[in-house]
């Protein structure tokens, strides 16, 4: 198996799989994820994350731009949303996100908080799971394959 080591600003993210992300490209081809996060560094660490794979990542870095989109019939497969970012919030973004009509893509949340009562908090709010901050390579690659 070939094994990378992935370097962004100085910091590793890790050994990345490329048989790993290779299945990423036949099965996700043209897929579009939507990335809603206040810091770039996210953005950057995500698309070199999916740099091999045929995803196609969009990003805005507010809440606002990210309702815009999905009420101008941007049609993604999957959204990342930031749970803390100014000045709307995740879960304030996600309960806009249910009053759209129509809409029904599985929204993730991004989130620093690992505590295990987080899990019933998040789904009360309609979101379909949530990834760790700082991103891990495998659980993203986990939540793509579950929710792609």
């Amino acid at each position: 198996m070939n094994k990378n080591i992935v370097i962004l600003d100085g910091k590793s993210l890790g050994d990345i799989s490329y048989e790993k992300l290779n299945k990423y490209e036949n099965t996700y081809d043209k897929k579009r994820i939507l990335l809603v996060d206040d810091n770039i560094s996210t953005n950057k660490i995500i698309s070199k994350l999916l740099k091999d794979t045929n995803i196609e990542l969009d990003y805005v870095g507010l809440g606002k731009e990210a309702l815009d989109k999905i009420r101008s019939k941007e049609k993604y497969d999957l959204i990342l949303l930031d749970e803390v970012m100014d000045p709307l919030d995740g879960k304030t973004v996600m309960k806009k996100f249910k009053d759209i009509r129509d809409f029904n893509t599985k929204v993730i949340l991004l989130t620093r908080n690992n505590e295990y009562e987080y899990n019933e908090e998040y789904l009360k709010y309609g979101f379909a799971g949530y990834l760790l901050k700082p991103i891990n390579k495998d659980k993203l690659l986990e939540i793509i394959d579950k929710y792609l």
